[in-house]
């Protein structure tokens, strides 16, 4: 994370990052502008500028977050972790190790603002009608009104109202996994009921089509066979399976959520690294990254 010294001196980085992050949930439409005089629970955000290396190259990243510990609605939401056990998270090794399958992970960027928009979550039963508006962090109105639609933008006058749950909201990592979780079992995965965020993929041997289906042969025997398998730990992803199988995966992935930052072989995914013979037989994980 950048100090202040570091934000000074880098100026002109940082008030390009804060925009792009601004556009980032302005695409997504994760806001709109909204009287004040007729918000109902206003809350401030701040900024998280951070050093990231990308492609070898160190650049800042910024991130708005909203300070959701000021939501008035917080009591009423559910606490919710979509994460991954541990057993979980070593069981995809040793499955990738055993049907030789080559180990990969997963990030969707901007997860949370990719989950379900407060208006969708309200037609869901039991789901709370969320009503909830934030203020641009102090200096970063004159950013805002670079955006299309936020010249006029009147900060004492109006506050941004969010349409769907951004970073520092308790509700965002549930809402996000709803939307996953349902792209995953449109696919053919299915959740372990003893872990329910480790899933896996089915499909009988020799054939494509699940029993049952019309192109399925009356008396065909179905086997079903293990093709995938793959954990999450919120927006991050783990997993092995048979090419076919993980295409289709990624490619249904990069279609809702847009491109994913994909590793493959040797990786970090949270907080472990995991390093792959070239046959994918062996699997070797360790924090040795940490001693430094």
């Amino acid at each position: 994370i950048l100090n202040s010294d570091e934000a000074q001196k880098n100026e002109k980085a940082c008030t390009q990052a804060m925009y792009d992050e601004i556009m980032r949930w302005h695409t997504l439409g994760a806001f709109k502008r909204m009287p004040r005089k007729i918000a109902t629970n206003v809350i401030d955000a701040r900024w998280v500028l951070k050093w990231k290396l990308v492609e070898g190259k160190r650049i800042i990243q910024a991130r708005l977050v909203v300070r959701g510990f000021k939501d008035l609605q917080a009591a009423q939401l559910s606490t919710f972790a979509g994460t991954t056990s541990r057993w979980g998270q070593r069981i995809v090794n040793s499955v990738a190790a055993q049907g030789g399958w080559q180990l990969f992970t997963a990030d969707v960027s901007q997860a949370f603002l990719r989950g379900l928009t407060f208006k969708e979550a309200a037609q869901i039963k039991a789901e709370v009608h969320r009503s909830i508006q934030f203020t641009m962090p102090p200096g970063s109105v004159p950013i805002l009104q670079r955006v299309p639609g936020y010249g006029d933008f009147n900060a004492i006058s109006e506050v941004l109202e969010m349409l769907r749950c951004g970073f520092g909201l308790k509700d965002a990592p549930r809402l996000w996994n709803k939307v996953l979780r349902a792209l995953l079992m449109d696919l053919g995965m299915r959740p372990l009921q003893s872990d329910e965020q480790l899933f896996v993929w089915h499909e009988p041997t020799g054939s494509s089509n699940a029993p049952g289906s019309k192109e399925a042969s009356d008396n065909e025997v179905f086997a079903p066979t293990l093709r995938m398998i793959l954990s999450t730990h919120v927006d991050d992803m783990k997993g092995a399976g048979q090419p076919e199988y993980k295409k289709r995966l990624l490619h249904a992935l990069e279609k809702k959520f847009g491109q994913l930052k994909l590793k493959e072989a040797n990786f970090e995914c949270v907080g472990v690294m995991h390093e792959s013979s070239a046959d994918g037989s062996n699997v070797w994980t360790h924090q040795q990254h940490y001693v430094g």
